[in-house]
């Protein structure tokens, strides 16, 4: 298998160059976006494109209902994945291009595409890890009875096996289910696991609330089916998705398209403002008393140096209520941390403001490091991915503009990182401004929290523990086994009569 990449930077012109091709060139292509909501800025644009190159191609974009989108997209559909599925047997010649979200890639069963032609554009990087938290109280016989759990080779972590000829489509019509459907059909492919830190169920039950959480890795060789696979993601090669298909996948080929940038951009200075230095954006630190404090502090600067300017800016959701000014948000449009792909504030805005944290959880740099993955590269892809995008959405998009852009972040790794991503573009002058601000008597950027030892809880069992663990998998196992055996049994009686 062999994916096609174009990497370059944002505003580089890698959408506007895969949309040229695919509209001036008959043939069937999925085009697949981040979110729902980025599905509206491709369909006018390719339609657009397709206009230029005088063709009429069918475009259709699929998606659920829910958020108000262009009234131009058609109507919504009932089920997303049984849409995608059935596009093989929809379309077989001509010119089509099917706008759809990632997750509806991963979500549908993409077998009947095989040897049809059709061929798939993955517009900015595809996240191949899942995961959910789940609360089972008074269900928990249920997963007894439908799931067991299997060591895997790394310590702590366990496959979830299904004990049941249910599909996907069974769980997601019933209503108690429904919420493990995702869980489920990531269990019965055959080109993802599902594991979670679970070792027997009897311990969700221990917990008064029945917390869990279940993990799976997205198989990206289901793509196989397709004639052509092309990913067009700024720094792909850095990402965490990059990172665990070249270790889990060592056969997929990767060929950079190399394609040149055709615009020239205008030299423009870019004023990139942080906050704190001794410290990094982390949510044990904007839980406290002391980070929800510096937040609204954070908040009070921005607000005199942004005003009256037209001004994007984002945060993590549960810091909302912090980023806030006599009770009133922050001057400006608040939009969502994620912001690929869209470009319509490109010619007005030259200030954005990006308060935000996305770095990993104890027990998922416990999993990601089982797999090969580091905690860099979960920072880089999570974090510090989706600044660059976001702060991308700006005049930084224009090729001509020639206006001083200001970026504002939370601390000094995170405005370095924008520093080295602006200097690599070759168009942009960069100042780094140092705001620093006393609050509640401390120095913002000079602080330092005293930490506990991090790290995931390990329980540590006895010989006893150990011994009673392994012979409820045995009996788990034998159980298992005798209701396949059950099962089998009653389908050759049922078919005997």
């Amino acid at each position: 298998m062999k994916i096609y990449y174009d990497d370059r930077a944002c505003g580089a012109g890698k959408s506007y160059c895969e949309r040229s091709i695919i509209t001036s060139r008959e043939g069937l292509y999925i085009w697949a976006v981040e979110q729902r909501k980025m599905m509206v800025e491709p369909f006018h644009q390719l339609r657009a494109a397709a206009a230029d190159h005088g063709r009429t191609p069918t475009i259709r974009a699929i998606f659920s209902a829910g958020e108000h989108l262009d009234p131009a997209l058609g109507e919504a559909v009932d089920n997303v994945r049984v849409e995608v599925e059935a596009l093989a047997s929809t379309y077989n010649r001509g010119h089509v291009i099917i706008i759809t979200t990632h997750e509806a890639l991963k979500a549908a069963d993409l077998t009947n595409f095989e040897g049809q032609g059709w061929q798939v554009i993955i517009d900015e990087t595809i996240s191949i890890w899942d995961q959910q938290a789940v609360q089972t109280t008074v269900s928990i016989d249920w997963l007894k009875q439908h799931y067991d759990l299997v060591q895997t080779d790394d310590e702590g972590l366990y496959k979830i096996v299904s004990l049941t000829d249910h599909k996907a489509k069974d769980f997601a019509a019933d209503s108690m289910a429904r919420s493990l459907t995702v869980m489920h059909q990531r269990i019965i492919s055959d080109r993802s696991k599902v594991i979670t830190n679970v070792a027997d169920w009897s311990e969700v039950s221990a917990d008064e609330k029945g917390r869990w959480k279940w993990w799976s890795m997205w198989n990206p060789t289901s793509l196989e089916v397709f004639s052509r696979v092309t990913m067009l993601a700024n720094n792909i090669t850095a990402s965490v998705t990059y990172e665990t298909i070249r270790s889990e996948h060592p056969e997929i080929e990767w060929i950079d398209l190399n394609r040149p940038t055709v615009q020239t951009y205008a030299q423009r200075k870019v004023v990139v403002h942080y906050y704190a230095i001794a410290h990094e954006a982390r949510r044990s630190i904007w839980n406290s008393h002391t980070g929800r404090a510096f937040l609204r502090a954070v908040a009070a600067d921005i607000e005199k140096r942004v005003w009256p300017h037209p001004h994007i800016w984002m945060c993590n959701e549960v810091d909302d209520r912090s980023l806030r000014v006599n009770g009133e948000q922050i001057h400006g449009s608040r939009l969502t941390p994620r912001q690929s792909g869209i470009d319509k504030y490109g010619d007005q805005y030259h200030h954005a403001t990006m308060i935000f944290t996305a770095k990993p959880s104890p027990d998922e740099e416990v999993i990601m490091k089982a797999i090969g993955v580091s905690r860099e590269a979960i920072i880089a892809t999570r974090e510090h991915e989706v600044l660059v995008q976001f702060a991308t959405r700006t005049s930084l998009r224009r090729a001509n503009s020639t206006e001083t852009v200001h970026l504002t972040v939370y601390d000094e790794v995170q405005a370095k990182m924008l520093e080295k991503y602006l200097l690599s573009t070759g168009y942009c002058d960069v100042e780094l401004q140092l705001h620093r601000l006393t609050v509640e008597g401390v120095e913002l950027a000079d602080w330092v929290k005293i930490e506990e030892k991090r790290g995931p809880k390990i329980k540590v069992l006895t010989d006893e523990q150990k011994a009673e663990r392994a012979a409820k998998r045995t009996a788990s196992n034998a159980e298992r086994q005798r209701r396949f055996r059950e099962r089998k049994r009653a389908m050759v009686l049922e078919a005997a009569e």
